[in-house]
């Protein structure tokens, strides 16, 4: 399941610059299948850096990770298409890299709900009181 959608790109880009950014063939529509692999490409980047915290992939999708994913994958059609990514773009690529580093080292944890919540890596206690005999 991917983490955003179309619709959640076009929230922070107009549909004509997905059009610019996708329509190869010149056809005046966005290009699904370029836009579904720009989206893979981003959700493949985000689980890099959370597997190291969190169960991934994320169900249901917190609305930070969708937001994160709607902006990676936005710069991503912007960098197949041309050489210079408009700063403010740039910038929020950047600012995600950041969120997704924070999110990985534990210093900014995800709200979560039900499935992917964070992975403990403190094992069941071995040797306890009672299993030294008081020692």
């Amino acid at each position: 399941m991917a983490y955003c959608t179309h619709s959640d790109i076009a929230k922070t880009a107009p549909e004509e610059d997905l059009i610019a950014l996708t329509d190869d063939e010149k056809l005046g529509v966005a290009n699904e299948e370029r836009i579904t692999g720009a989206i893979e490409r981003a959700d493949s980047l985000i689980d890099a850096y959370c597997r190291q915290a969190y169960g991934v992939p994320f169900t249901p999708v917190p609305e930070l990770i969708k937001s994160l994913s709607a902006d990676i994958a936005l710069y991503n059609l912007y960098t197949r298409k041309v050489d210079a990514v408009p700063e403010a773009r740039s910038q929020r690529y950047r600012d995600a890299l950041s969120v997704l580093d924070a999110i990985a080292k534990g210093t900014m944890p995800l709200p979560l709900a039900g499935n992917g919540g964070p992975e403990s890596s403190a094992a069941e206690k071995v040797f306890t009181d009672e299993g030294l005999g008081g020692y």
